[in-house]
């Protein structure tokens, strides 16, 4: 999907903070994603294949979870589990999201 399929291409100046939301808007409702926000997450469990994930918007199933910390301006910071599948078994890691201030800190 090209980005200006959701923004108005014939304006002269299109803020960031108006088109970027406008896009994923866009994208998401043309492929059918259902994306939740803002939600809080309260708890998320391995459940073998599928992790539990329990928030304050309902409980969820799901074979995988992204986690977004909040906005270029007040991002916020948390503990998050990640899971990757193989042949060889599920692996399921904990790892903390930091602060990226320079290249060097990725």
């Amino acid at each position: 999907m090209s980005f200006t399929d959701a923004i108005d291409i014939d304006a002269d100046e299109v803020k960031a903070s108006v088109a970027v939301p406008k896009y994923f808007a866009a994208y998401e409702h043309k492929f059918g994603l259902p994306v939740h926000r803002p939600v809080n997450v309260k708890v998320v469990c391995d459940r073998g294949d599928r992790l539990r994930i329990e928030t304050d918007r309902g409980a969820f199933s799901a074979r995988g979870l992204i986690n977004a910390t909040g906005t270029w301006e007040s991002p916020t910071y948390r503990t998050i589990l990640v899971r990757t599948g193989s042949r060889e078994g599920n692996s399921t890691r904990a790892i903390t999201a930091r602060p990226r201030t320079s290249p060097e800190n990725t």
